[in-house]
């Protein structure tokens, strides 16, 4: 299959996406990969416009590489097919990996077959690879991130005028729109009016996230 440079940036903005159970990290999985369908987040770092994204959106559906569907009234979700984990792993895992040491069998393998032209039935290589290259803190960090998402979400519902912080130090990724806004619920004390978080810039969708996950509450 051939995927264009366009749509390589679009699976790898959906792959890091803050929104993410892994909380942008890299994803190992097409499992760890369901966020919400933000094409103004896609297109923000390679500067393409919604309509853009859309193009490309409908494009990697057709090749059945992601799937789109409703979250709930007023968002769609977005997320990766095993097809499109593969495809898109093929080329990423392995890239990361270009200096990794020590060089293990599967990065050998995923090196080998990156150079020959790499595709999705051999980016199994590359998955254990990544995996190989990790220190056994980061894998446990990772897994407690997917075991909190599924633990704690619950329907997201907004209500109230307070949020409150549930955990004391920022959970989310530093330099995501998300950790920004959970900074101004922490440097107010950790208890804020909603009127104060959005006039200082919180994003309503980030604190919805938070409150999926147990990280903040809003009554």
């Amino acid at each position: 299959m051939t995927i264009t440079a366009k749509e390589y940036n679009v699976l790898n903005a959906i792959a890091h996406h803050e929104m993410n159970s892994i909380n942008g990290d890299t994803p190992t999985q097409a499992s760890e990969v369901q966020t919400y369908l933000w094409a103004d987040d896609f297109g923000g770092e390679m500067q393409l416009n919604e309509h853009a994204v859309g193009g490309v959106i409908a494009s990697l559906i057709e090749k059945k590489l992601i799937e789109v569907g409703e979250w709930d009234e007023k968002d769609n979700y977005v997320n990766f097919t095993d097809l499109g984990f593969d495809e898109w792993s093929a080329v990423h895992l392995c890239d990361e990996l270009k200096t990794a040491e020590p060089a293990t069998p599967a990065i050998t393998k995923c090196h080998t077959a990156l150079a020959r032209g790499l595709n999705g039935k051999e980016s199994v290589h590359c998955r254990q690879a990544y995996s190989d290259s990790r220190t056994p803190a980061q894998k446990k960090a990772q897994q407690q991130l997917i075991d909190a998402a599924l633990k704690t979400k619950t329907t997201g519902k907004a209500t109230g005028d307070t949020i409150t912080a549930l955990v004391a130090a920022n959970p989310r990724k530093p330099g995501t729109h998300g950790h920004t806004s959970f900074e101004i619920i922490l440097k107010a004390g950790g208890s804020i009016a909603l009127a104060d978080y959005k006039a200082a810039g919180g994003r309503m969708n980030d604190l919805r996230w938070d409150i999926e996950r147990g990280n903040s509450q809003l009554a």
